[in-house]
């Protein structure tokens, strides 16, 4: 009886000190993750923060006529009411507090343009009288068959640039932030209530550096920042997909590690650093519904049976020098290089179809699914295993 119960209480004491050692890990990551939030994000934030009453409030109509505003209304103005928007625009654009360079070009440039199109909109004021409507085309937006005006077209162009390269902006926030959550959790095997509980700390630890560092004084701009800001974050980096995302990631990782060398690794955004445009024109559209994308393929890449998807594809980087590949592990165990080249590049499970063939001028039946590879802008390959020999369909250039 006596060896039963030290049998038990000795369980027992295993049992509490291991949930004592996944609550004292858990703790550490989450002090880790705030400190990190405090000293990579404040400067991204600010900028974010001093960027968002432009980027929320401002529209056409602010600064130019309201949409439905004929050539002929411009006209009987006397261009006073855009002039006048235009210089608003431009004061406004003083307003901005940034620290990205990018966006400190935009606004510069911009401004450089409505100085010009303010003395352009005059100097064809003076020239011409009040005589040559159809010459206002040429000036403004709109063809010279369409009645409707438009803001002035090259402010009208930069504009657009900048309020795109403002929410590119807060893409890069978000991305940076899960990078801090990516390096202090991909490589731990965490329970999805552990992932619950350090993402909740995420959270709460991101609105109060939000809040720390906010100057915009209308309460309801700052809701709407915070809830854009969250929102999006969970849209683009869903928690339900983190528990499985590590696991994969982490058992890929230890397949290239024991098979090639502990340099590699599964790539990440962290370590991407993708151009925005990439990142909205390819990558965040294809991720609504493949969260893996761009850098895991999951699949039957080797026509062993249809039923067993127990293959991966990954984009994988070398730490020490940063060159990357994209390779193909069968069974979860052989490693195929399937390229070294894998610069702006994604990789997605495409099924079995009749692929044709550029270069071969030949329309090949997959036998099995296929490793899509997609060098964005420049072309795609379609890769398989068939008798234990790499396939390559280039389905386009």
């Amino acid at each position: 009886m006596l060896k039963h119960n030290i049998g038990f209480k000795s369980i027992l004491l295993l049992v509490i000190l291991s949930l004592f050692s996944c609550n004292s890990m858990v703790t550490k990551i989450t002090s880790k993750i705030k400190a990190d939030i405090d000293s990579e994000l404040t400067p991204q934030l600010k900028s974010v923060i001093g960027s968002w009453e432009f980027y929320e409030k401002a529209d056409t109509i602010k600064y130019w006529y309201s949409e439905n505003t004929t050539k002929q209304e411009v006209w009987d103005d006397k261009f006073k009411t855009g002039i006048s928007k235009l210089t608003l625009l431009s004061n406004d654009l003083d307003k901005i507090q940034t620290t990205d360079s990018l966006i400190t070009q935009d606004i510069s440039y911009l401004k450089e343009i409505i100085h010009k199109d303010i003395k352009s909109t005059m100097e064809f004021k003076e020239s011409f009288g009040f005589v040559m409507l159809n010459g206002l085309s040429s000036l403004l937006g709109g063809s010279s068959k369409d009645d409707k005006t438009s803001m002035p077209k090259a402010t009208l162009a930069k504009f657009k640039t900048l309020k795109e390269d403002l929410q590119a902006e807060q893409i890069r926030l978000l991305q940076n932030l899960n990078s801090i959550e990516g390096k202090e959790t991909d490589s731990l095997k965490l329970t999805s209530e552990q992932l619950k509980e350090i993402r909740a700390s995420l959270i709460e630890n991101f609105k109060s550096s939000l809040t720390k560092n906010s100057t915009l004084e209308d309460s309801n701009l700052f809701e709407k920042l915070e809830k854009t800001l969250l929102e999006s974050y969970d849209d683009i980096y869903p928690l339900n997909n983190l528990t499985t995302e590590n696991s994969i990631e982490r058992e890929i990782n230890t397949i290239i590690q024991k098979e090639m060398s502990s340099d590699w690794q599964v790539e990440t955004d962290g370590t991407a650093k993708w151009y925005d445009y990439y990142m909205k024109q390819f990558i965040l559209p294809e991720r609504k519904t493949n969260p893996h994308y761009p850098y895991i393929a999951i699949g039957n890449f080797d026509n062993d049976t249809d039923s067993l998807k127990n293959d991966y594809a990954a984009i994988i980087i070398n730490i020490k020098d940063n060159s990357k590949k994209v390779v193909l592990i069968q069974n979860k165990k052989k490693v195929f290089v399937l390229s070294n080249y894998a610069e702006e590049t994604g990789i997605s499970t495409i099924a079995r179809y009749k692929a044709y063939d550029m270069f071969k001028d030949v329309t090949t039946a997959m036998p099995c699914d296929g490793v899509n590879i997609v060098a964005y802008e420049k072309g795609s390959e379609i890769y398989y295993i068939d008798s234990d020999k790499v396939k390559t369909i280039t389905t386009s250039d």
